[in-house]
């Protein structure tokens, strides 16, 4: 399921006392950053049911290793960045963005998440918000987002943040018995 928002109508929200969001690229971060932002992603990422973790061909264990594969890659990449929810300097929440080369009015949010111990408080809207902000000082026009049809929770959020679904794609893994 694919969403976005139009940066342009956001509508602004205040961070709860002792949060931020910071946007950072490879270039702000040391090796350890990086690997602090990678374990948040892991953390979140955790148990967390996709079209991976359907396909018998793929170790269970080793989906949420892709998934911080994937937040590597997007962070080290010259088009890449991570915005990051942090409470008193600690990391509470992550997202990964990359900016689409072909359509440079558009950035996409690639894996979004919240620590374990920070999930069900609310403040995932705060993280989007933060990814929001960075895109209408960039000048950008939309953020799309996706996820998986039956992740509901994560859709209501991006609802809630003004996000509107606009595209749905199914996904088929075909295996040679």
């Amino acid at each position: 399921m694919y969403w976005n928002v139009d940066v342009r109508s956001y509508r602004h929200r205040e961070y709860p006392e002792g949060y931020s969001v910071r946007k950072v690229t490879a270039a702000d971060l040391s090796e350890a950053d990086i690997e602090k932002l990678i374990a948040a992603v892991g953390d979140s990422f955790e148990g967390y049911t996709s079209h991976y973790s359907s396909n018998p061909l793929l170790a269970r264990e080793l989906v949420t290793d892709g998934y911080r594969e994937w937040a590597e890659s997007s962070i080290r990449s010259s088009s890449g960045s991570a915005y990051v929810l942090e409470r008193n300097d600690s990391v509470v929440g992550i997202a990964t963005v990359k900016e689409i080369d072909s359509v440079p009015e558009i950035s996409e949010i690639e894996l979004a998440g919240m620590i374990t111990e920070e999930q069900g408080k609310g403040l995932y809207g705060h993280l989007l918000h933060g990814v929001v902000s960075g895109a209408q000082a960039n000048h950008q026009q939309q953020i799309v987002i996706s996820t998986q049809s039956h992740n509901i929770k994560v859709q209501r959020a991006w609802a809630s943040s003004g996000f509107r679904p606009i595209r749905s794609i199914e996904t088929s893994h075909c295996v040679k018995r």
